[in-house]
């Protein structure tokens, strides 16, 4: 297995680094890595001052570890990852940990803290990652600057594992549809990246609260039904009840732990992803209005279009207008 080691910062300076690493060299915005590494783009960009990120749309062609081993201590890395496979290990001076990566998709990781990822050849990935100076992270959140108080502290590892909310799920998915590298990308990327900053600080709480309080079993049973909503979107809303019969838990507790993963409730959660997969389809101009409204169970047209103005701010029929 081949070991990468990366130097991340809020700087750009671990870019050339990595590429050599990678058996490769920086062009333009791009790290292009050996082919015998991975293929796919591997796109940086300056966001801002104290801020940058690392797109990753890849698929790896060899047995990688990857460990991030920062010489600056000074950033937070902000890690949204769709790829479900595979293990991450983090440590500090005094402890270390090993997280199975399944259920999660969302990191927020100290600078101090050593990583190690594992990915196998022939896996895919799709991540971004942000690096946010500490004081910038702090100035974004004025009403809690303890830092202790943004992450899960255990023995002196600041880390926050869950799942990133519906809207950042969107914000990525919107993101992965534009051409990297294009005139727009790096406005769409800059764009992106502080509405999902935005959406990681606004509901987080001044006093001490955190993903600890929810167990491995019960995150595990809010993905399950997570993914059994996004792929049954035909019909109505399945219900509370038939929801918690399936997870066995009360409902009470099912909606609290729900939102607390999600950051939205069960039937809104169903509701945006009926209307986000909906926007694709009327983006692929395939299929009329009426045909979409059928297809995921809306009872008239006209209460699919008064849902979709509502998430939207347009009528579908103005939105596919907008395409031609």
């Amino acid at each position: 297995m081949e070991k990468i080691i990366c130097h991340y910062e809020s700087g750009l300076d671990w870019a050339e680094p990595v590429a050599k690493e990678l058996g490769g060299k920086v062009e333009g915005n791009f790290i292009a890595a050996s082919p015998e590494v991975h293929t796919g783009s591997r796109y940086f960009l300056d966001c801002g001052e104290g801020i940058s990120a690392l797109y990753l749309d890849i698929e790896y062609k060899t047995d990688l570890l990857m460990v991030q081993k920062s010489k600056k201590k000074d950033f937070v890395g902000i890690y949204y990852d769709l790829t479900e496979e595979g293990e991450i290990k983090f440590s500090s001076e005094n402890n270390s940990k090993v997280l199975k990566k399944g259920g999660y998709n969302l990191a927020v990781i100290d600078g101090t803290l050593e990583i190690e990822r594992i990915s196998k050849s022939g896996s895919r990935r799709f991540a971004l990652y942000l690096f946010v100076r500490k004081d910038l992270f702090y100035s974004f959140n004025k009403k809690d600057k303890i830092l202790h108080n943004l992450f899960q502290s255990d023995h002196t590892v600041l880390a926050k594992f869950g799942r990133m909310s519906s809207e950042s799920l969107t914000y990525l998915t919107d993101l992965r549809r534009k051409e990297v590298g294009s005139s727009c990308f790096d406005l769409d990327l800059i764009a992106t990246a502080y509405l999902l900053i935005s959406e990681l600080l606004d509901p987080m709480p001044t006093t001490k609260t955190t993903n600890s309080e929810i167990s491995e079993y019960d995150l595990m049973k809010i993905k399950d039904t997570e993914k059994m909503l996004s792929q049954n979107l035909k019909g109505a809303f399945p219900g509370i009840d038939v929801l918690c019969d399936q997870v066995n838990m009360s409902p009470s507790k099912f909606k609290y732990v729900f939102k607390k993963v999600l950051k939205t409730s069960p039937q809104s959660y169903y509701m945006n992803t009926k209307l986000y997969r909906a926007k694709e389809l009327l983006e692929e101009q395939q299929l009329t209005v009426t045909e979409i409204s059928e297809k995921f169970g809306f009872c008239n047209a006209a209460y699919f279009g008064s849902a979709f103005k509502k998430r939207y701010n347009m009528s579908p029929r103005v939105f596919t207008q907008q395409l031609s």
